[in-house]
Formats: structure tokens, C-alpha cells, sequence
């Protein structure tokens, strides 16, 4: 771990495109929770902190991006149906 947090670190790209980031966020799920079980806190809050802290604003903004993306469907649903009853 001493090796693989530090090159996370130090190549995240703050970005939304998958293409630039180091790691997925399949695989970021599966090394937090890993790290969770096995290291001790302090060790974790530093650098893994900082990868954490990216990943999850990411998980936020496409949860966000959906609801949007649902209201704007909902809306135009609404609108056609309100045209075809006229």
C-alpha cells in the first residue's frame, strides 16, 4: 500500500473523464473498502483521503446528473401529453 496510494495520488486527474483517471471506480470501491478492513485510520486519511474525497464527488455529481437528467425526461413527458390532449 505504501507504493499504490502514493501513485494514485499523484497521477488523479480531477476530471470526469474515466479515460484520464489512474484507476476505475470499480476498482477504487474495492481498494476503499480493502483499506477500510485493513488499515488502521491515521494511515488512511492522508493521501487515501484526498483519492476518497475525488471518487466520491464523482459518485455524487452522476447521482446528481441522473436526477437531472429524470426530472428533464418527466417534463417532457408532461409537455407531450399536454400537447396531445389539446
Amino acid at each position: 500500500m505504501r507504493r499504490v496510494i502514493p501513485w494514485i495520488h499523484n497521477r488523479l486527474v480531477w476530471t470526469m473523464d474515466e479515460a484520464f483517471w489512474s484507476i476505475t471506480l470499480q476498482q477504487f470501491k474495492e481498494l476503499d473498502q480493502y483499506l477500510a478492513e485493513h488499515l488502521p485510520r491515521t494511515q488512511r486519511d492522508d493521501d487515501w483521503g484526498t483519492i476518497s474525497y475525488f471518487f466520491k464527488e464523482v459518485v455524487q455529481q452522476r447521482r446528481e446528473e441522473y436526477q437531472r437528467l429524470e426530472e428533464m425526461e418527466k417534463e417532457a413527458m408532461e409537455a407531450l401529453r399536454r400537447c396531445l390532449e389539446h
